[in-house]
């Protein structure tokens, strides 16, 4: 009988090679550089040491994926979820240990668990999981137990079938676990492989496990539910697909540049010499070629040098060169100046030009179909081209993702024989920031303005309005908003126009009242309210016989005391405000 572990499904074993390429171009590490950094025919040991011990990977492929991810995981909180049990709407939320028994939210668990994974690999699994229950188990007994979820990469689903319908029927599942210590429970540090098996058949799921050895691990287990509890998330195709031999052209180009700088950072010395006999320069003229007796072993017979003197004296040495800020040197006549030569930088510059067009091939890889063009070369109509690809794929992502959680919403109601939630996710997906969003709207609204048509003008903030807080709220909202701006009767609100036309008289007080937004009869409310403070400040002025504030009749230095006075009996206030005597 044929082993778990040797069943692998064809399209697995053939995609072996690219999963591991993809993963570890996304993981990077040292593990990256010993699988994909080269060796040059011309570099001896030692330097290939010293250069893989200088070398980094550079990160732009994993940085392009972040971006990408990022920009779905901000808008997984715009997720609408109606519907559904009590304990699903309360795991997604990250309460009574979340979906994941770890207190994560749904938006968190896909954010942070599945999507990069999704991105890198091109699909990942999950396994809607339940706690065992006691035979006979009563209410009190599945209080606060719920489904979970935990995720399988995609090198770990060994094999699949689908039914004609393309329901999935049967799946093969590797798992990767500590041996416990038999005394204290706790991991030793080794690990086993087992496999989990889980077929369809009447209705029912039945799943057993095996070691390597084909053994089983635990009793076989059945779930009464009518489906697989697996569900695959998948994309066309890996982010990476594209970009991850470009990533290995460049850790290797990289590599050869920084280990460069590092060698050639160091100048030579140089200066002539002239080697005829008795010509002035810096060399003495017997220096040349080293002159070696052959076999010295003893001087001469008579000789008062001893023997090792007598080897060394009769070879040539070459000449000591102090430098230094403090010293100096002579040169002859007619030569050059003792000087100090270094490599040429061009190889190195145009090395890094071709790095950073390497690095701008990445990013317009994993863009999808965008890359980031310089904005002085780029023209307006390919800018929106490129936004409006890299928009319908993150759209193709969400739809993804949407697809696999409301599968796992339906197996979550089908352990608890429930009604699955209903769940919408965003209809568009971009990544532009929200600061970006404001400019745009703000451009709109100024353009507005220059247009007399009222019509386009509502088009336009309708627009802007789409660009301000389309992706954040949900559809029935954004509905409403723009039906509002069809009813306007004014197409502003902004109180510095709207106060320069009232004192114009362009538009009546009433009309701008409503315009800002102000209950029906405002306006006339704060016309009574600025009639009663002028009759109050006239009937101040006029008590006295002064005019300093120019009523006939006033008194200049009280006018101000008598109208805080009917000013606090106006608004019922029993009190003089006003200063007593100075003391």
């Amino acid at each position: 009988m044929i082993k778990l572990c040797d069943i692998i499904h064809p399209e697995a074993m053939a995609c072996q090679v690219e999963w591991m390429k993809w993963r570890l171009t996304y993981e990077g590490g040292d593990t990256y550089i010993d699988y994909y950094l080269r060796k040059f025919k011309r570099e001896k040991q030692n330097d290939w040491n010293e250069r893989r011990a200088l070398t980094y990977v550079p990160p732009f492929a994993k940085e392009g994926v972040n971006e990408v991810k990022n920009a779905v995981f901000q808008r997984l909180n715009d997720v609408t979820r109606s519907g559904g049990s009590q304990s699903y709407v309360d795991a997604c939320k990250g309460q009574n240990g979340g979906v994941d028994r770890k207190g994560s939210t749904m938006a968190s668990f896909i954010g942070r668990t599945l999507l990069a994974e999704l991105l890198t690999m091109r699909e990942v699994g999950v396994w809607v999981d339940m706690p065992l229950l006691p035979e006979g188990a009563t209410l009190l007994d599945a209080d606060g137990k719920h489904p979970y979820l935990c995720y399988y990469r995609v090198e770990d689903i060994r094999s699949w079938k689908h039914d004609d319908e393309g329901h999935l029927t049967s799946v093969l599942l590797k798992e990767c676990v500590y041996v416990d210590d038999p005394m204290t429970g706790l991991p030793t540090g080794e690990k086993q492989d087992v496999y989990r098996f889980a077929s369809l058949k009447d209705g029912k799921v039945y799943i057993r496990v095996e070691d390597n050895d084909g053994n089983a691990v635990g009793d076989p287990l059945v779930i009464d539910i009518p489906f697989l509890p697996f569900v695959i998330y998948e994309i066309d195709h890996s982010l990476l697909q594209d970009c991850a031999d470009m990533q290995k052209a460049l850790l290797n180009m990289e590599s050869s540049d920084v280990y460069w700088c590092v060698k050639a950072n160091f100048p030579i010395y140089t200066e002539q010499f002239d080697p005829r006999p008795g010509a002035s320069g810096t060399r003495p003229a017997q220096q040349g070629p080293k002159l070696t007796v052959p076999n010295p072993p003893f001087a001469a017979e008579g000789s008062s040098i001893p023997a090792g003197q007598a080897k060394e004296a009769s070879e040539g040495k070459d000449q000591e060169v102090t430098l230094g800020i403090t010293s100096g040197r002579r040169y002859g006549k007619e030569l050059e100046r003792p000087g100090f030569i270094h490599p040429s930088s061009e190889p190195i510059m145009a090395s890094m030009q071709k790095e950073q067009k390497i690095k701008e091939d990445i990013r317009r890889s994993i863009h999808l179909s965008v890359a980031m063009l310089d904005p002085n070369m780029a023209s307006a109509a390919s800018k929106e081209m490129d936004n409006a690809g890299l928009q319908n794929g993150l759209l193709a992502i969400g739809a993804a993702l949407e697809q696999g959680d409301r599968e796992v919403a339906r197996l979550w109601a089908a352990y608890e024989r429930s009604q699955p939630s209903t769940i919408r996710y965003p209809e568009e997906w971009t990544m532009q920031s929200d600061a970006g969003r404001r400019a745009d709207a703000q451009a709109l609204c100024n353009l507005k303005d220059q247009i007399p048509s009222r019509t386009v003008q509502k088009e336009i903030l309708k627009q802007a309005a789409c660009k301000l807080i389309g992706h954040k709220v949900a559809p029935e909202v954004l509905d409403k908003g723009l039906s509002e701006i069809d009813a306007a009767q004014c197409l502003t609100t902004n109180i510095d126009d709207l106060k320069t036309e009232v004192e114009l008289r362009i538009v009546s007080g009433e009309t701008a009242s409503r315009n800002r937004g102000y209950p029906a009869g405002e306006h006339k409310k704060a016309l009574a309210e600025q009639a009663e403070q002028l009759a109050i400040i006239a009937i101040s002025q006029s008590q006295g016989a002064g005019s300093a504030r120019g009523v006939p009749g006033a008194v200049g230095d009280k006018g101000s005391s008598n109208e805080k006075k009917l000013d606090a009996n106006a608004t019922g206030t029993p009190k003089d405000n006003t200063r007593g005597e100075a003391q």
